[in-house]
């Protein structure tokens, strides 16, 4: 045991905290990573709201599943309230997510007319979007089992806040966050403590 392999070990030791500092960034577990056609095997219905169809992982996260995506004959719901959102987005030149949002428009009327995607709801409900992806995934999970991916924090909190319900009945909802490149990972809140922690336990990391 001599300075140089203590060292060493001071080293490795980094090495794994600069490893788990990038898990646990975003509370997710990097041997968790899922993919959509996973998430339409595993699911009843796998529903994603208007902030993952902006982002810019949207298409990687496609394009990663697409052939399995077909093969299971599956489509990947999308609720009228996410598309009307979007159409009222393209039509404000004001509006952040303008050019985004005009470029969105014809690539899900493709993956509609493919049957990766399909469109569920009332289109002539303007109510605050919230409010009917929220109902819409409520009632849903009374029916059958439910994954939703989502960049909102607050969305996915109430969604989670769902299934500690026990007076409302249903399937448990699952929420998913994708990254920036369009990774796949199990939304975790903060009343859920990340499991990572017994790994910087392991390796007395503070």
């Amino acid at each position: 045991d001599t300075d140089r392999s203590r060292g060493l070990g001071d080293v490795y030791k980094r090495q794994i905290f600069v490893y788990l500092k990038d898990i646990i960034r975003g509370g997710i577990i990097m041997s968790e990573r899922l993919t959509l056609s996973d998430l339409l095997n595993d699911y009843g219905i796998v529903v994603l709201d208007t902030c993952v169809l902006l982002n810019k992982g949207f298409e990687p996260m496609l394009r990663e599943s697409a052939r399995l995506i077909s093969e299971t004959r599956k489509s990947i719901t999308i609720h009228s309230s996410v598309v009307n959102e979007i159409v009222r987005f393209s039509r404000n030149p004001e509006h952040s997510q303008y050019e985004n949002a005009k470029k969105l428009l014809p690539l899900l009327n493709e993956l509609e007319r493919a049957k990766i995607l399909k469109f569920e709801g009332n289109f002539w409900d303007y109510r605050l979007a919230d409010q009917q992806f929220l109902e819409f995934v409520i009632d849903e999970r009374q029916r059958q089992t439910i994954a939703i991916i989502t960049l909102d924090k607050k969305l996915s909190d109430d969604i989670l806040m769902q299934n500690k319900i026990s007076s409302f009945g249903g399937y448990p909802a699952t929420v998913i966050r994708p990254n920036k490149s369009g990774k796949l990972f199990p939304y975790q809140n903060e009343d859920n403590p990340n499991p990572v922690e017994k790994y910087k336990r392991l390796f007395h990391i503070i």
